[in-house]
C-alpha cells in the first residue's frame, strides 16, 4: 500500500493501469482515503466552525472526515457519470479505485488547522496536488488524453473539495 501511496503522490500514471480488479485493491483505496479524512478531521479540530461550539471537537473530527469520505465517493461518481457521457467503458468500481489511490496527497490535509501563512499553503498545494492526481487517475482509467479528462476531473473535485466540505463545515468569519 505504501508503494502505491508514494507512486500515486509522485503522480505515477502506470499505476492506475497495474491495480487490476482485485477486491483487496479497493479497501487499499478506501485506507488511502480513510487517512486522508482523519488527516482533514485532525486539521478541523480546532477551527471555529458556524454550529459548532468548542466542545465538539470530536463531532467535528468526524464530520471533516466524513465529508472527505464523502467526497471521494461524489467525485467518483461525478467522474463515472461524465466520463460515461463521453463514452468512456470504465465502470464505477474502477473509477473509485483510480481516485482513492488519488487521494495520497490528502495527508497533507492535517495542516488545515495551523495558523499563520504555513497553514494555509500547504493545505492549498495539498489540494491542487490531489487535482492533479486524480487528473492522472481519470485520464488512465477512463483513458481518456488529460484534456479531455480535465472536465470530468474538475467537476467532481470542485463538488467534493471545495463545495462539499463548506456545506458541511461553514467557517465562522473572524
Amino acid at each position: 500500500m505504501l508503494e502505491q501511496i508514494v507512486r500515486a503522490a509522485i503522480l505515477d500514471g502506470r499505476i492506475y493501469r497495474d491495480l487490476g480488479e482485485s477486491p483487496e485493491v479497493l479497501f487499499r483505496a478506501m485506507g488511502i482515503v480513510l487517512l486522508a479524512a482523519l488527516a482533514f478531521g485532525l486539521g478541523m479540530r480546532n477551527e471555529a466552525v458556524l454550529g459548532y461550539g468548542d466542545d465538539d471537537q470530536i463531532l467535528k473530527i468526524f464530520v471533516a472526515a466524513s465529508s472527505v469520505f464523502l467526497g471521494w465517493v461524489l467525485w467518483s461518481f461525478v467522474s463515472f457519470v461524465i466520463g460515461r457521457m463521453m463514452r468512456s467503458t470504465a465502470t464505477y468500481r474502477q473509477t473509485l479505485r483510480a481516485l482513492g489511490i488519488a487521494f495520497a496527497p490528502g495527508v497533507l490535509l492535517v495542516f488545515f488547522g495551523v495558523p499563520s501563512v504555513i497553514g494555509p499553503i500547504v493545505v492549498t498545494i495539498a489540494k491542487f496536488w490531489l487535482l492533479a492526481a486524480g487528473l492522472i487517475a481519470v485520464s488512465e482509467t477512463h483513458n481518456f488524453g488529460p484534456i479531455k479528462a480535465f472536465v470530468p476531473t474538475i467537476i467532481g473535485w470542485y463538488m467534493s473539495q471545495l463545495l462539499l466540505p463548506a456545506f458541511l463545515l461553514p467557517l465562522e468569519a473572524t
